[in-house]
């Protein structure tokens, strides 16, 4: 730990897990951490983190899949069909709904504090926290999540493997990251198994 340095880093704006945040946290990284990719730097940071402006519990998977299927106004898979980031607002097409009424499939919604998700492209599973006018919003600390990045949730299941040391021996950095990118495979090979487990759960609890 002697060897790390302590950062408050201060970002106006970020995308992680494609969550638009207004976020001040302390970080402690490795020398080397701001080389590796930054998406996945940010991922690493949030796993250590200090203060984060909108505080998850980190429970555990089943627990929040329990707990938000009860409380959720809505759950559904869905297409992005368009997301405005300076707008805060994203509309979906619903291919699947597992929980509550549908007048049309579409629907929109959008980024209202610094606990809301943000729904930018692809294909997504979403608890519904509310909606106001019409308009959707989920948490950011729940398992709202894209089918691209589906370990990219909050949950005391995954970790992330610590950040990559500032390593003399080129063939042990080579090595290192090598490891490093091994571990982030498994973890999304887990919370792809995962996310189909929940998909079918989910489909049972509908019938």
């Amino acid at each position: 730990m002697t060897e790390q340095v302590a950062k408050v880093i201060s970002l106006r704006s970020f995308n992680f897990g494609s969550y638009p945040h207004n976020v001040t946290y302390t970080n402690v990284v490795g020398k080397l951490i701001m080389k590796i990719p930054f998406l996945i730097a940010l991922t690493l940071s949030l796993t250590l983190t200090e203060s984060y402006s909108c505080d998850c519990k980190g429970k555990s998977l089943a627990e929040y899949q329990t707990a938000l299927f009860n409380e959720s106004k809505m759950v559904f898979i869905a297409d992005v069909i368009s997301s405005n980031k300076e707008a805060g607002t994203y509309k979906l097409k619903i291919v699947e709904l597992f929980k509550g009424q549908l007048a049309d499939s579409i629907i929109s919604g959008e980024y209202r504090t610094s606990c809301s998700g943000f729904a930018e492209n692809g294909r997504w599973i979403i608890y519904v926290e509310s909606i106001d006018k019409g308009l959707i919003d989920f948490n950011v600390c729940g398992i709202s999540r894209s089918f691209d990045r589906p370990e990219w949730i909050m949950v005391s299941d995954y970790s992330f493997p610590g950040p990559l040391r500032d390593r003399k021996d080129p063939e042990q950095s080579t090595q290192e990251m090598i490891d490093f990118y091994k571990v982030l495979a498994k973890n999304k090979e887990r919370a792809l198994f995962d996310l189909e487990s929940e998909i079918s759960m989910l489909r049972k609890r509908k019938q």
